[in-house]
């Protein structure tokens, strides 16, 4: 399978995981998750793993990377009519929170606080 259509599948999948809340994923879990769920993830490009990994590893050490902005606009210059990408803005504006939280060194996330403090409200067990 192209790495494209799996970076678009891995996308979508990213989408519908923020959509439905789960926000507290580290990004090597969320790779993992979807893995998992994905059936086809024997067919994955260790090339596009190693590159993520990579990526990964280059935040946590602080190294610069681009914004999303500069991401999305580079990735469509280059694969201009490949496939329509429509990023949802909720999607983005979570990643942006949730990489500004990294970058400032917040381990917790909007949705973990709402979480922690919901179930002390209630009564209910931590996660």
């Amino acid at each position: 399978m192209p790495t494209t259509s799996e970076l678009q599948q891995f996308y979508e999948f990213l989408g519908e995981r923020l959509r439905e809340g789960v926000t507290d994923l580290s990004p090597e879990e969320a790779l993992e998750l979807w893995r998992d769920e994905d059936s086809a993830s024997d067919e994955i490009d260790p090339e596009a793993v190693r590159a993520i990994e990579e990526a990964i590893e280059g935040v946590r050490q602080g190294k610069p990377c681009k914004t999303l902005d500069e991401f999305e606009r580079d990735f469509r210059a280059v694969r201009k009519n490949q496939y329509e990408l429509q990023p949802n803005p909720d999607d983005l504006e979570a990643i942006r929170i949730a990489l500004q939280g990294v970058r400032e060194g917040k381990p917790r996330t909007p949705y973990a606080e709402f979480d922690r403090e919901f179930r002390e409200e209630h009564g209910l067990p931590p996660a």
